[in-house]
C-alpha cells in the first residue's frame, strides 16, 4: 500500500524526509490529473494526503474519490495559518 500527499512543493518535499511520495499540484487541471491517476485501480494507494488548497481545487473529485468504495483513504491536511498557536523552538 502506497501513500501519496498533494500539495505544493513545501508539502511534497516536508513528506518526501518521511519517505511519503508526492506530487506538486499548481492549479486545478493538474490536481484532477493526480487525482484521477492516484484513484486508479491499479495504482495501489492506500492513503492520499491533499493540502487545503488543493483541496478547494479539485473538491468534486476529492469527494467523489473518498465515496468509492474500494477506494484510498482520503485526508485533507490540516491548514497551517500565520496566526496558529503553535510555535517553534526559541
Amino acid at each position: 500500500m502506497k501513500v501519496v500527499v498533494l500539495g505544493d512543493a513545501d508539502d511534497v518535499h516536508g513528506f518526501a524526509l518521511l519517505g511519503v511520495q508526492g506530487q506538486t499540484c499548481q492549479d486545478a487541471r493538474e490536481a484532477e490529473a493526480h487525482l484521477a491517476r492516484i484513484g486508479a485501480p491499479d495504482a495501489a494507494v492506500g492513503l492520499v494526503m491533499i493540502a487545503p488548497r488543493v483541496a478547494r481545487l479539485a473538491a468534486r473529485t476529492v469527494e467523489q474519490l473518498r465515496q468509492r468504495e474500494g477506494g484510498p483513504a482520503v485526508v485533507v491536511l490540516p491548514e497551517i495559518s500565520p496566526k496558529s498557536k503553535v510555535q517553534g523552538p526559541k
